[in-house]
């Protein structure tokens, strides 16, 4: 993998460097490797504590140099122990002339005990006044009798924060290093791992593992861990890291029970994201109160990281009755650079788990009443007919706009339209079809609230300003003209809010010329030539999504992308091209007006000549006789006729959309 350094060799002293320049309030030893507190915030006469470490698992060790902490870090190469010297020249920096001596917190780890233990030794030599404890809190291995011990994670941290506030209320040496032994036995660590880290200068990680695998009981210098296992999601993990933690048969384990107090850890490996890291967070809180155990405090954060391993590690702290006090030494306060800074209330530190406040009167609350114009039964059938239309048209090309999306956007254009489409669907028999106001309202909320992101917003916008013009405006206009004015209305806002333009490669290169060509075609002649007029848009979305191939993107993620990844058209204007292409032909097959065939009259055989005679001459003489009744009648008869035709005009009138 490529990794942002300069060079492997020489990675950790910039790294120090880069770190102190970011905080004015410490300092750096030249070529030791050594951070210290600056000289005005050091008081020489409390005990100053020294941590350290092999490098690589920052922020400990510098991050942890500040009032109420460590006085003094020294850092090795990367996961190797710092020499005796530099740590002997931390030693001389924060005891000369400190009476009050000097704590060396270690992890416990072989390199680092010998190394620190020398120094120490050489330091006593030259007069110092210098104590160690080496700090193991592993709770995977399985004996305390072996040689090596119970390894150094996060805990580690406990005892640096309590400890250094003990410092600074000015406790003595000998008592600062029999609590720090105290609390190692109150203090238990866990770890688990999806992927092992990368050395600086390296191309692949330590380990690798399968999916739904992970290395369980792991330390921090990239090794495996104790045993692989496998798991479904995170809840399992947090299970089986604490069947670990509290396993009865291991000498190690934390014994917790229904009446503990204790305070949690949860640190970030290095590479698992924040969001992962806050569900781990969840999930472990839950476990331990599950057991009736109380989380009274919990730090979280990147703590005692290995690189960039992708894992979390918990370290618990049980306090019991007798060391109540711990908890107020760990709400001392810090200016320690990565000690987590948490958000407390206003009367206490103590964490809980908080009830939810209730949205009621915050939310958003959907009132869709039917109002402004209606739709006529026919109308009504043509958009719900067109709506389904589209959703189905969005559904069979998912894997085209996701294509079309890839290499400019994140490649998922397709499916978030389908979430879309299936948001509507949900809803299609709640939808109220009579009025278009209602209609739009209730496409931009199901869209607003079922699809994130940008997407979803402008959809919203589009539907939610179409709506408003409805409500707002005259309607005394012909059907077509109401929907292509509240079209451009979307249009408008979505310009707005969005900040694109037409020619900036986006949906609006098919949204703005169908508007554009619909509203110049006009709306006077009939059902059909409107609906021909409104094909005619429908070409024109068509031909401008597949011009936006050529057009350089100026808003959205595609702005950001080189214009090398521009090879094919816009995700989100062929997405437009192709619902609207589908709703109009569903719509074009309701509302098409057919010519009625013309009646053919049946064919009689001619009558005879004598009775054609007598007929004429029966009508001759009764048409005397009759024209007074029948120009009586004439005027009955044109009146039905006019009735007929204004009843004709009427029905005409209901087919279309209002």
């Amino acid at each position: 993998m490529t990794q942002l350094i300069n060079n492997p060799n020489y990675v950790v002293d910039e790294s120090l460097n880069g770190f102190v320049m970011s905080n004015p309030g410490l300092r750096l030893v030249e070529r030791q490797r050594i951070v210290l507190l600056e000289t005005e915030q050091f008081q020489r006469d409390k005990v100053a504590i020294i941590v350290g470490g092999g490098a690589g698992h920052e922020p400990f060790g510098p991050g942890f140099v500040g009032r109420g902490m460590a006085a003094a870090s020294v850092l090795g190469g990367v996961f190797s122990s710092p020499p005796a010297g530099p740590i002997l020249a931390a030693i001389r920096a924060v005891g000369r002339d400190n009476p009050a001596g000097v704590l060396l917190l270690p992890l416990n780890y072989t390199g680092d005990r010998l190394h620190f233990g020398l120094a120490s030794e050489r330091a006593k030599l030259e007069g110092f006044k210098v104590k160690m404890v080496p700090v193991g809190d592993d709770s995977a291995v399985k004996t305390k009798d072996s040689a090596a011990g119970r390894r150094g994670l996060s805990g580690t941290l406990f005892v640096t924060k309590i400890c250094g506030a003990l410092a600074e209320q000015g406790s003595e040496l000998g008592k600062i290093k029999s609590e720090a032994k105290h609390i190692q036995e109150h203090l238990g660590s866990v770890g688990i791992s999806v992927q092992g880290c990368t050395l600086p200068g390296h191309s692949t990680s330590l380990f690798h593992l399968n999916h739904g695998e992970a290395e369980l009981g792991l330390g921090i210098h990239g090794e495996a861990g104790v045993r692989k296992v496998q798991f479904n999601n995170a809840e399992e993990a947090v299970g089986q890291m604490f069947n670990i933690l509290m396993d009865a048969e291991s000498p190690t384990r934390l014994h917790l029970d229904g009446d503990s107090d204790v305070a949690l850890i949860v640190n970030n490996l290095g590479g698992t994201s924040i969001m992962e890291q806050n569900v781990m967070i969840g999930e472990a809180i839950k476990h331990l109160e599950a057991f009736g155990v109380r989380v009274r405090r919990c730090y979280a954060g990147h703590l005692m990281t290995s690189l960039n391993m992708a894992g979390i590690q918990f370290s618990v702290l049980k306090i019991p009755g007798d060391k109540q006090y711990w908890f107020d030494l760990l709400d001392e306060p810090t200016n320690a650079q990565a000690w987590p800074k948490c958000v407390y209330t206003s009367s206490s530190f103590e964490r809980f788990t908080p009830s939810y406040i209730s949205d009621e009167g915050l939310r958003w609350t959907a009132h869709f009443e039917g109002k402004g114009p209606q739709l006529s039964e026919r109308g009504q059938i043509a958009a719900r007919e067109g709506l389904s239309a589209a959703l189905l048209a969005l559904r069979h090309n998912e894997e085209l706009l996701n294509t079309l999306d890839t290499g400019v956007g994140d490649g998922d254009c397709g499916t978030t339209l389908v979430n879309a489409a299936n948001a509507i669907e949900e809803l299609i028999g709640e939808l109220n079809f009579e009025y278009p106001y209602t209609l739009l309202l209730q496409l931009g909320h199901a869209v607003e609230s079922r699809v994130p992101g940008t997407t979803g917003g402008l959809y919203a916008i589009f539907f939610t300003a179409a709506a408003e013009w409805f409500d707002t405006s005259e309607t005394d206009v012909n059907w077509a003209k109401c929907w292509a004015l509240a079209w451009k209305e979307g249009i408008k806002e979505i310009i707005d809010y969005g900040g694109a333009k037409p020619g900036d490669r986006t949906m609006l290169d098919a949204l703005c010329p169908a508007s554009h060509r619909f509203l110049d075609e006009g709306f006077d002649g009939n059902t059909n030539q409107i609906l021909e007029s409104l094909g005619k848009a429908i070409a024109a979305a068509e031909a401008g999504a597949q011009e936006t191939t050529n057009m350089i993107a100026r808003a959205g993620r595609a702005s950001y992308v080189s214009q090398e990844g521009y090879a094919q058209p816009d995700a989100g204007a062929i997405a437009v091209s192709l619902w609207l292409r589908a709703m109009y032909e569903a719509i074009r097959t309701v509302l098409w007006e057919h010519e009625p065939e013309p009646v053919t009259e049946p064919t009689q055989e001619p009558e005879p000549l004598e009775e054609k005679q007598e007929t004429a001459e029966s009508d001759t003489s009764s048409s005397s006789s009759s024209s007074s009744s029948s120009s009586s009648e004439s005027g009955d008869d044109g009146e039905k006729m006019e009735k007929k035709k204004k009843k004709k005009k009427k029905k005409k009138k209901l087919f279309g959309i209002f």
